[in-house]
């Protein structure tokens, strides 16, 4: 019966780019697809699913929370919306997800599934996202993004007084590089910079390029003394040989430390730790100092 008064829908719904889905009420626990469009089959359903149950029609994973939603819209016949990701051959997309109840002689006898496809509309707000706090030489984060991390950190601090560090270093002679091998060298170094700077910290740690070649760092839960052991893999790492255009480049690092001991506002850490870069770079370069006020 549910069929014979749905078939003249089908052209209609066919001409839509939106998944379409008509299941039709047999109970509180029984709903049967009773129409499906050609772009349903983004979701894996077909016009030969047409007459099954829900359960029969999608797999346990989705009818265990779908058949739950289900059965919020049979009883209080209220729409209900929500976002979901799927996986199909060709990938991982989202979709935006309305069910609509048909209400006949006081019961819900249909519920009416539309989802529209906004995966390029997610991708995109992803890639401006992305952009906003990214740098987009290096892909490391970027000024912006850090002193957000940054502040928040010294507001869990004053709540939980949870340890961190903040680090500024660059590299030694830097600009002798763009000078002799030309900016495309540089820029290739720094992001070599950032890939090694990477490979040394712990993942929970946080790093951004501040500009030209200073990087930022914050090493969560950790005094600036108890960081000397990641400080050193830095180090080693950033020491290892480079090379521009197949010639080796000496090139070292200088870093400075700080931690909420000496300073609990983001400028005074990143003033101190910019002293303690100054210093390092007055001792001679290729090392780290510790801020002590």
């Amino acid at each position: 019966m549910h069929r014979i008064v749905l078939t003249n829908i089908q052209p209609f719904i066919d001409a839509l780019s939106d998944i379409v889905l008509v299941y039709g009420v047999e109970g509180i626990d029984s709903v049967r697809l009773v129409a499906a469009n050609d772009a349903a089959s983004k979701a894996g359903i077909t016009k030969d699913h047409i007459g099954r149950l829900m359960n029969e029609v999608v797999d346990h994973e989705r009818y265990e929370w779908l058949s739950s939603v289900a059965r919020h819209v049979i009883k209080t016949q209220t729409q209900y919306r929500f976002e979901r990701e799927f996986d199909n051959d060709s990938g991982k997309f989202n979709i935006d997800v309305v069910l609509t109840p048909v209400v006949d002689k006081g019961r819900c006898s249909h519920i009416l599934l539309v989802a529209r496809d906004f995966t390029q509309l997610k991708n995109h707000e992803k890639e401006l996202e992305f952009i906003a706090f990214h740098d987009s030489l290096t892909g490391a984060y970027n000024r912006a993004f850090f002193r957000e991390r940054l502040d928040y950190a010294i507001s869990h601090h004053e709540r939980n007084e949870d340890d961190f560090s903040v680090a500024l270093l660059d590299l030694d002679g830097f600009k002798g590089v763009n000078d002799t091998f030309g900016h495309q060298a540089g820029n290739a170094i720094l992001t070599e910079l950032s890939t090694r700077i990477n490979s040394a910290i712990r993942s929970n740690d946080t790093f951004a390029r501040m500009g030209g070649d200073e990087f930022a760092v914050i090493f969560e839960g950790l005094i600036a003394t108890e960081c000397v052991p990641i400080l050193e893999r830095l180090m080693a790492v950033l020491s290892r040989p480079w090379e521009v255009d197949g010639q080796a480049v000496n090139l070292t690092c200088s870093l400075g430390i700080t931690d909420t001991a000496t300073g609990n506002s983001a400028l005074t850490l990143l003033r101190n730790a910019d002293r303690a870069l100054y210093q390092a770079k007055r001792n001679g370069k290729n090392q780290y100092v510790i801020y002590a006020s």
